[in-house]
């Protein structure tokens, strides 16, 4: 892939990106070191983004046997990391992208595609910031799961054992609204509130974000 988009990105003058939330890393594709560099991060983003989703569901569905083939799947996937405790595995995201950005801001900073850190805490700053837009990825993951629940809860659809995963997962999503009166005869409402705490917290954690994140740059 590397090659790929270096010979044909290189043709069209093409200028590769990540957007991490608060700052948007660009990477000239004449440059193949540049080019190789964007190619191990995107892979490597778009991994993190599948196991920070994952680790999500570990924790909310942690009271579901391993008989629910789905859920069988996350713990697979996860391995040695579905035995830690539930505080690690929600805070594994913040964790891991701190250190993944200590490991890569002096070789983005070589390779001008980012300012080089003025000293270690301000590196550490910096990761921080980015490790909480982290966690963007999971209101993306209970609003899918939500959408799937409503339309399975007022359309019968079988009993196949996605349907029963993800009846499984909306419920322990919606837990902590049970304590609230959000059902109107047939209609819940739950659903709906959590959608919105959802939408609401993701906007609000990214304008902070960004917000706060420059003051870390230089």
């Amino acid at each position: 892939r590397t090659v790929f988009y270096w010979h044909i990105g290189a043709a069209l003058a093409w200028t590769a990106f990540i957007d991490l939330g608060p700052i948007t890393l660009q990477f000239r594709s004449d440059f193949f070191d540049r080019i190789a560099t964007f190619s191990a991060m995107s892979f490597g983003l778009t991994l993190g983004i599948w196991y920070t989703s994952l680790l999500l569901i570990s924790v909310v569905n942690r009271s579901v046997p391993d008989t629910d083939p789905f859920q069988r799947f996350v713990r697979l996937n996860l391995g040695f990391i579905e035995r830690w405790p539930a505080w690690l595995k929600l805070a594994a995201p913040l964790i891991g992208s701190v250190l993944c950005w200590i490991a890569l801001a002096p070789l983005l900073a070589n390779l001008g595609v980012v300012p080089a850190a003025a000293d270690v805490s301000r590196m550490l700053a910096q990761g921080a910031v980015l490790g909480i837009g982290s966690f963007l990825a999971w209101p993306y993951v209970i609003a899918a799961v939500l959408l799937f629940y409503v339309f399975h809860t007022y359309v019968y659809l079988g009993e196949m054992p996605f349907w029963k995963f993800i009846t499984a997962t909306g419920r322990n999503l919606l837990q902590p609204l049970a304590v609230l009166p959000l059902r109107l005869g047939k209609v819940d409402l739950a659903p709906v509130l959590m959608l919105g705490l959802i939408i609401a917290a993701a906007r609000l954690l990214s304008s902070v974000i960004a917000e706060t994140y420059p003051r870390f740059q230089l």
